[in-house]
């Protein structure tokens, strides 16, 4: 697993954007935390290769203290045949950017977790949990 993080101010704004990513085979996730906004966030990238996908009911981002955040928009679900069971199933097989609007208490610091169980047509890996800890540096 490759670990990045990077700071950078936006604008004229105090805001700082904490950047943070994992990659595992057909797939590449990235965790940006905006922090001193009046609406913090994490937004999540999720790069999915073709011929691979997530299955839906187990992708989760929680905080530190293990609240489920829920995406500000719909994620791009649609439903095909399971290939291992045959069972109709709910899957997000493109790429996307979602927007995680974080609790009140959120800080300009703290963990983010996504989980998620990935597959192609003949392999499912392990399911994945990825913690993100993003730190302003002043704690």
């Amino acid at each position: 697993m490759k670990i990045r993080q990077g700071m950078m101010m936006l604008g004229l704004l105090p805001a700082l954007v904490f950047q943070a990513y994992a990659e595992q085979a057909g797939f590449v996730l990235n965790a940006e935390w905006t922090a001193g906004q009046e609406n913090p966030a994490v937004v999540i990238s999720m790069s999915i290769s073709k011929g691979y996908f997530l299955y839906a009911d187990q992708f989760r981002v929680t905080d530190g203290a293990g609240r489920e955040l829920e995406a500000s928009g719909p994620l791009p679900i649609h439903e095909k045949k399971d290939p291992f069971s045959g069972a109709p199933v709910q899957v997000l097989s493109e790429s996307f950017q979602a927007r995680y609007p974080l609790p009140d208490d959120a800080e300009g610091s703290g963990d983010v977790t996504v989980a998620y169980q990935g597959c192609n047509e003949s392999t499912c890996f392990m399911p994945q949990r990825r913690t993100f800890h993003f730190s302003s540096g002043h704690e």
